[in-house]
């Protein structure tokens, strides 16, 4: 949804017909879940133009979220300070049980933090045993690591790090996320195993390829 700013409330309004005309077609059909970043915030203490035109729109069509849930930030500004709660999970009937919103995390990049809601409802989803997921292994080329960016991003989130209240398992699998982002950023790699469909090389590919390899070691 638009943010704050100024001359806004028009394509704020706009972005909030859309939705009512959705919500109107399947509200016979379907149960009515509205869910992201709203750039507003539904608690009673503030109320910007944005805070009043979205909780006249909840009110008027029953959208709500469940009555658990926490009064924690769901956007972090990029200056540190600034935090509010933005994110939410509405519903028009009785379908969420329960709402959890995420706490910062250091290897989360994302300015917002994760919302997640329990629902009343079940999917059979069915499995297709039959199909297989190619995989591609890679290899770490550790010795054209650069070292500036990989010490860089380590630092970067070392002020995240879980409380001393923390389990010795949550703080390792925070340790591990910071030494696997900083990996993925400062250390190349190459492919060294493909595991799809094996193919036979027609001469022509066997061709170009032997080419190649001509052309490197010259």
């Amino acid at each position: 949804m638009p943010t704050n700013a100024a001359h806004s409330m028009d394509e704020y309004k706009e972005c909030l017909d859309i939705i009512f005309n959705i919500k109107n077609k399947y509200d016979q059909s379907h149960n009515i879940i509205l869910c992201g970043d709203l750039n507003v915030l539904l608690i009673p203490t503030r109320n910007n133009k944005h805070d009043i035109s979205l909780k006249r729109f909840t009110s008027n069509n029953g959208l709500k979220p469940t009555q658990d849930i926490q009064s924690k930030p769901t956007y972090f500004h990029t200056d540190g300070k600034a935090t509010s709660q933005i994110d939410y999970i509405l519903s028009n009937n009785d379908i969420l049980l329960s709402t959890n919103i995420y706490s910062q995390d250091p290897v989360n990049t994302s300015t917002h933090v994760p919302v997640k809601a329990c629902t009343n409802l079940y999917l059979d989803i069915k499995k297709n045993s039959k199909s297989k997921t190619n995989t591609v292994a890679y290899k770490l080329i550790w010795e054209e690591m650069d070292k500036e960016i990989y010490i860089y991003e380590i630092d970067k989130h070392l002020q995240y790090l879980p409380s001393d209240e923390t389990t010795a398992d949550d703080k390792l699998k925070c340790d591990m996320g910071i030494l696997q982002k900083a990996t993925k950023l400062a250390v190349p790699s190459r492919i060294i195993k493909l595991n799809g469909p094996k193919r036979k090389a027609s001469p022509d590919v066997k061709r170009l390829i032997g080419k190649t390899e001509l052309q490197k070691q010259t």
